[in-house]
């Protein structure tokens, strides 16, 4: 086994048992979850698929990166 998948595994093996061990202590809960409202998403992707708005402007409106549209 290479050197780097070694430690790559190990390093991996060490993040989680952090995580895992914080999660314990209710001190890691991860990443926070955008909040979105859905009739306004849907409405701006019904609007966005029919060629009214932009994608500049639906990001901008929803206050999310392109990649999280997408």
């Amino acid at each position: 086994m290479p050197i780097y998948i070694k430690q790559y595994s190990y390093k991996r093996k060490q993040i989680n048992q952090g995580i895992t061990k914080a999660k314990d202590n209710h001190i890691y809960k991860g990443r926070k979850r955008i909040s979105i409202d859905p009739l306004l998403f849907e409405k701006l992707v019904k609007e966005y698929n029919n060629h009214q708005i932009s994608i500049d402007e639906v990001i901008k409106i929803l206050n999310i990166s392109k990649s999280t549209f997408f």
